[in-house]
Parts: C-alpha cells; sequence; structure tokens
C-alpha cells in the first residue's frame, strides 16, 4: 500500500507523500552509504513492535522496485522481506548490524483526529478548489519554562 502522508512540496501548490526509509535497504547498504533506499509504500499485513509498551506497532515500510539481489536472483525488497526473510524474523546475521527501529505511528492533524476526513481521495473536479490533503505530524514535547 502506498502511504497516505503528504508533506509541502517544493512550489505553493504541490504536494508530494511522504518517504520512509526502507527496512530491507536499511539493512543492505553498504558501510559506506549514509542511508538506505526511501518509499511511499509499506506492507499493511506487517507491523514492527515499539520500544513503548503503550504505542500502538509501526508500519513496515518497503520498496517495491527491484534493488537488490538475494540467492544470486534480483528481488524486490519486498520479497526479501516476506519469503527470504520470513516478515522480518530471519534477517541473516552477517547482515544485522543494528537493531530495527519501530518509531511510533504519527498522530493526524486536522480533522482526520476527529474522525471527520479519513480519505485524501477528493469528489470534485474543480482543481482550483481542492485543499492540500492532511498531513500526519509527529508529537513533541516542548519545555514551556524556557519561554520567559
Amino acid at each position: 500500500m502506498q502511504t497516505d502522508e503528504w508533506s509541502k512540496g517544493d512550489g505553493d501548490e504541490t504536494w508530494k507523500r511522504r518517504q520512509r526509509a526502507c527496512k530491507v535497504c536499511s539493512v543492505l547498504k553498504r558501510a559506506d552509504q549514509a542511508r538506505g533506499g526511501e518509499t511511499t509504500f509499506y506492507c499493511s499485513a506487517c507491523k514492527l513492535k515499539n520500544s513503548s509498551k503503550h504505542a500502538p506497532a509501526s508500519r513496515v515500510f518497503l520498496c517495491n522496485k527491484v534493488k537488490h539481489q538475494s540467492n544470486g536472483v534480483a528481488t524486490s525488497c519486498f520479497e526479501i522481506w516476506h519469503k527470504h526473510w520470513k516478515d522480518g524474523t530471519m534477517i541473516p546475521q552477517a547482515r544485522r548490524k543494528r537493531k530495527l527501529r519501530a518509531r511510533k505511528p504519527a498522530r493526524l492533524s486536522g480533522s482526520e483526529e476527529n474522525g471527520e476526513g479519513g480519505s485524501s481521495e477528493q469528489s470534485s473536479g474543480d482543481s482550483a478548489s481542492v485543499s492540500p490533503p492532511l498531513r500526519r505530524q509527529r508529537t513533541r514535547a516542548i519545555d514551556d519554562s524556557d519561554k520567559d
């Protein structure tokens, strides 16, 4: 599935889908690479548990492009995660450099939080009156004691 999170684009009226790091690309990246590939696709069936006991599980973002080889065959990250790594439980020890982290899901902003607008699809054909899709935001703590 493709994510429903949006961020502001380069122009005033442009919006882009929020990209996340692919879990397979992050594990398979070379030592000289800063980070793995980014994608807007995730597996709707898989969930990663995060470190918080009360927060829900996180989505597993996976590339849908053929980028890597597994057992000498070019395969997509989605296939590697599900078929070769058994939904992430059988990651090869040689590749397991670090622990796969899951962050708590972003909270909804605007009317989506109240359950009013769940769809990013617009039924109107008039593109001038279409408002940009709502985006998800991460929560962060702000210390008000320093603002005097």
